[in-house]
């Protein structure tokens, strides 16, 4: 009987001290409730920070528009074709946010960089991790180089460097 009370009154005592945590952590303090409303590139009050801004509120990047132009250059981007949502490729705007941005992202790219886009798949889920090396193995050994960027799940481009067959580009 002794042993039941003394379990029960641990349980009460847990639960209290769980209600009480709670009680405190919802105590309102008037220095920290008010929020911040601003919305990005709507600050005017600072001039110099709305020049980092577009017309839209997008951050600018810092790359320099006067000295990179490919002439037309193509490239080729070899990509996982078994992802869920599309990431690259748009055959053209639909009405769909996701594949208009996607179509009106690449159209950008190749504009502001002089290229023209072309994309390549192959499987490179999780289950198809080996043959995505190997199909990259064996376009980087036979010289073919039938692309110039990679983008695939974590794991096949984890592999692929892992493997040698990155640049590191830094």
């Amino acid at each position: 009987m002794k042993k039941v009370f003394s379990i029960r009154l641990l349980c009460i005592l847990t639960a209290a001290l769980m209600i009480l945590c709670m009680m405190t952590a919802c105590t309102e303090n008037k220095e920290t409730d008010e929020k911040d409303t601003t919305v990005l590139g709507d600050d005017t009050s600072d001039e110099s920070s709305s020049s980092n801004v577009d017309e839209n509120g997008y951050i600018l990047d810092t790359v320099p528009t006067d000295t990179l132009d490919y002439g037309g250059r193509v490239i080729t981007l070899l990509y996982w074709s078994d992802v869920e949502h599309e990431e690259f490729v748009s055959a053209g705007q639909n009405g769909e946010p996701v594949n208009d941005a996607i179509y009106l992202r690449n159209l950008a790219v190749e504009d502001r960089l002089g290229i023209d886009l072309e994309f390549d798949s192959i499987p490179a889920n999780s289950s198809n991790v080996a043959n995505w090396v190997a199909y990259v193995r064996n376009d980087i050994t036979s010289g073919a180089r039938s692309f110039d960027l990679m983008a695939a799940y974590s794991l096949s481009m984890a592999s692929t460097a892992s493997n040698g067959f990155c640049y590191n580009l830094v």
